[in-house]
């Protein structure tokens, strides 16, 4: 259900979430952790950085940490800057919105599964995932 992108993020947090506070880690030695390539892997920590779900610091002992406590972070802003969910009136099979959304079956059909999984992106926190709490 989730992108290899948005899983890599999820990954890559939960090694930030592990380091000494105050302290940062680079793409390439997260990369070859998760085993993803360093280059995109760097793209999908910087789209984080600049949401504010992770702090980066650029020279010597830079790199990235959590913008935040893990406990505060939920699934929702970790993903949003790298998944991108249906909204609530786009049609699920075209990019675009739905003509009749009100009776559609289909989106009569996909508005609770779609209202479920925003409730468990929303009230699931990096500290949940890391902690098995899910």
């Amino acid at each position: 259900m989730l992108s290899k992108t948005a899983r890599d993020a999820v990954r890559a947090c939960l090694i930030l979430r592990g380091l000494p506070k105050g302290s940062h880690a680079g793409a390439d030695k997260i990369s070859q952790i998760i085993g993803a390539r360093p280059l995109y892997l760097s793209k999908i920590l910087q789209a984080l950085s600049r949401r504010g779900v992770l702090e980066s610091k650029k020279g010597k002992g830079g790199g990235f940490r959590l913008g935040g406590s893990p406990e505060r972070i939920t699934l929702r802003d970790l993903l949003g800057p790298v998944e991108r969910f249906p909204g609530p009136s786009e049609c699920l099979f075209r990019d675009r919105p739905c003509p009749d959304n009100a009776s559609c079956r289909i989106q009569c059909r996909w508005r609770p599964v779609r209202r479920a999984f925003d409730r468990f992106l929303s009230q699931t926190t990096l500290a949940d995932v890391a902690l098995g709490r899910i």
